[in-house]
């Protein structure tokens, strides 16, 4: 830059703050003549505050030899110079202000914010024509002690960017919803080997029967107790039919013995 001031941070986000620039030509460094004296291109011509700045949201700039100075201005509305929102870089390595004593636009090295503010009139570029900011295509842009006219391309940028939302709800899309609680039933208590037919009460299958075979508990038990009679009594009899054989041999083979004892 013409002069190294110390480098300054960025002016932080806040209210709009009007500075004002001293005013004095005496006073103002531009970095083209040696005696401090201005370019001519420079000087401000009669009636040249009646000039007027626009609305402009930002500028793309293409076109200048010093490649740092062509990129995207934003406007920074609470920050202001003469009355005059600033346009700052993204990088906010540049900005772009307007001088009020000249009326018109300087595009300056964003180290020598804190300087333009105390009153020095800085800057890489300086607009030759009176139009807005995003519209001016005619600069005069510093090369060693000489400032050539730069012939620029300025696109006007009408929207700023939408600043992010301070309070943003994200919501999951449904597949990353949780589940919903299902109720499940427990499991069926085991049965018993070789056991079936368990789903049907006791009392039941006693009342109506087995469906397999359509004979009643109860007359099985019946019958059970019928052929379990019957098999004790054809026991008994025969045992009873053994004995008495048993005693007609007994009696036979005593018979001859006793007979010959008597003779």
């Amino acid at each position: 830059l013409f002069l190294l001031p110390a480098r300054s941070a960025p002016p932080p986000p806040g209210p709009p703050t009007a500075v004002q620039v001293a005013a004095n030509p005496s006073t103002l460094t531009m970095g083209g003549m040696p005696d401090g004296r201005m370019p001519q291109a420079c000087q401000a011509p009669p009636g040249a505050g009646s000039g007027t700045a626009g609305p402009a949201a930002g500028a793309e700039l293409s076109g200048f030899r010093k490649v740092e100075l062509n990129g995207r201005y934003m406007i920074r509305p609470h920050v202001q110079l003469h009355g005059r929102p600033t346009y700052w870089q993204t990088t906010e390595l540049y900005f772009a202000y307007w001088v009020g004593n000249l009326q018109r636009w300087s595009i300056c090295g964003g180290e020598s914010y804190n300087d333009v503010v105390q009153g020095a009139s800085l800057g890489w570029a300086f607009q030759m024509e009176l139009a807005d900011f995003a519209q001016s295509t005619r600069w005069l842009e510093r090369n060693g002690e000489e400032w050539p006219i730069a012939h620029v391309s300025a696109v006007a940028l009408q929207h700023a960017p939408a600043p992010p939302p301070q309070h943003v709800q994200v919501h999951p899309p449904s597949w990353l919803a949780p589940l919903p609680v299902v109720a499940v039933p427990p499991p069926p208590a085991p049965q018993a080997p070789g056991v079936r037919g368990l789903d049907v009460p006791l009392e039941r299958r006693l009342r109506t029967g087995s469906r397999s075979s359509g004979v009643s508990w109860s007359d099985r038990c019946a019958g059970g107790a019928t052929a379990a009679s019957g098999d004790g009594r054809r026991e008994h009899e025969g045992n009873r039919a053994w004995e008495e054989q048993r005693n007609v041999r007994a009696r036979t083979d005593q018979g001859p013995s006793c007979a010959g004892a008597s003779a």
